[in-house]
């Protein structure tokens, strides 16, 4: 999950399209959008509209911006009245229980709901059924979002058939390229209002090709860490050697090569 963007000004859809990458689930997102006005538009005419299901699978990795997209959807559909407060409600494929579901719908009302790592349901053959049930009852009211890793969610997908038809569209988040990453990392340097000298740049770099760890899977999730690591050496590294004048402005502003190297270096 991320949060790349802070929401000070601008639409929903705005920071949508602000955000680097994501082509092609913005995409969907915009045809989507368009369907619901050529339907207002049928119904001014007096014609009845097409319908369609707003219900969606979001598969990728760990860190490619699902939960984010997830959450300025909501905050779309609610901009264009179509969905009355838009909030996103998180859970986790593991965490849905049969005998509730109706319960956690009645509290979507209005809402997103996001079911991460959805893969967690097969199996559960009742709350499957469940789910599907309420997806349909409430299509009006909660748009459902269900999110995991590609293969595991094509298999989600086969497990229960009802899935088919009640999903509007499967929307893949690529992995990040190294020159995506590199634009991430200098998009929270900027928003945190620092500076990145420019052999810290090769640093980071250099960190973004070398990859990530199964946890972060190499995507924003991982590019964050290393932001964040940086910031905290860099933190460490100026309150070790005070100068004898302070420290100036521009030395707390400022993130160097030794920052984002000595943050990717393994403790002992």
């Amino acid at each position: 999950a991320r949060n790349l963007l802070r929401d000070t000004c601008g639409t929903a859809l705005q920071r949508l399209e602000e955000l680097i990458g994501l082509e092609g689930p913005k995409q969907r997102i915009r045809e989507m959008l368009l369907r619901a006005e050529m339907n207002e538009e049928l119904g001014r005419k007096g014609l009845d509209p097409i319908e369609f299901s707003r219900h969606m699978v979001f598969a990728g990795s760990p860190g490619t911006g699902k939960t984010e997209v997830a959450r300025l959807f909501g905050q779309i559909l609610k901009e264009k009245k179509l969905l009355s407060e838009g909030r996103p409600i998180s859970v986790t494929g593991a965490q849905l229980v049969s005998g509730k579901m109706t319960e956690l719908f009645e509290k979507a009302r209005g809402s997103v709901l996001f079911v991460d790592e959805a893969y967690a349901l097969m199996g559960a053959s009742t709350t499957i059924s469940e789910l599907i049930s309420c997806m349909e009852n409430y299509r009006d009211e909660v748009v459902v979002i269900l999110a995991g890793y590609r293969e595991s969610m094509e298999g989600l997908m086969g497990y229960n058939p009802g899935f088919r038809s009640r999903i509007g569209c499967f929307i893949d988040f690529p992995d990040y390229g190294e020159e995506e990453k590199v634009a991430i990392f200098d998009l929270m340097v900027a928003r945190s209002g620092l500076v990145l000298e420019e052999d810290a740049r090769a640093a980071v770099r250099d960190a973004v090709a070398r990859g990530g760890t199964r946890d972060d899977e190499g995507n924003a999730r991982f590019v964050r860490n290393l932001f964040e690591g940086a910031c905290g050496r860099q933190q460490v590294r100026l309150a070790s050697n005070r100068p004898d004048g302070g420290w100036t402005a521009a030395m707390l502003r400022t993130l160097t090569r030794e920052d984002v190297e000595e943050c990717r270096r393994p403790a002992g």
